[in-house]
């Protein structure tokens, strides 16, 4: 299944928004849903950008444990390579408002993604 949608186009369609939380404070939400050629359904993601680890399971990568959170370029860590390589490359206005930090863990496979 990997390969076949390896060569397939997909089309992403995001909605970013703010909720409002019981204690009148707000979190930013990005709604994620993907669609393959030929209108073939993808995955859905719904990422609320508290820190909070949440789980997930979809047909393409399985269960899996995520968070995510709006960060600064100054405050990403990690080991001195990976803060280099992601903290490089981007436009002003990204250095000013910050940026979105996901990192997911596979809950089946023993693979880790950061973006």
């Amino acid at each position: 299944m990997r390969t076949a949608i390896s060569y397939a186009t997909i089309t992403l369609s995001i909605k970013q928004y703010d909720e409002k939380r019981d204690d009148s404070s707000s979190v930013t939400r990005i709604d994620i849903d993907q669609t393959a050629t030929g209108g073939i359904n993808g995955t859905t993601e719904r990422r609320i950008l508290d820190w909070t680890p949440r789980e997930h399971s979809d047909y393409l990568f399985g269960a899996v444990t995520g968070k995510s959170r709006w960060r600064r370029l100054e405050e990403i860590g990690g080991n001195e390579e990976d803060a280099k390589f992601l903290a490089t490359g981007w436009l002003d206005e990204v250095k000013e408002t910050g940026l979105v930090e996901s990192y997911v863990v596979s809950d089946e496979n023993e693979w880790t993604a950061r973006q």
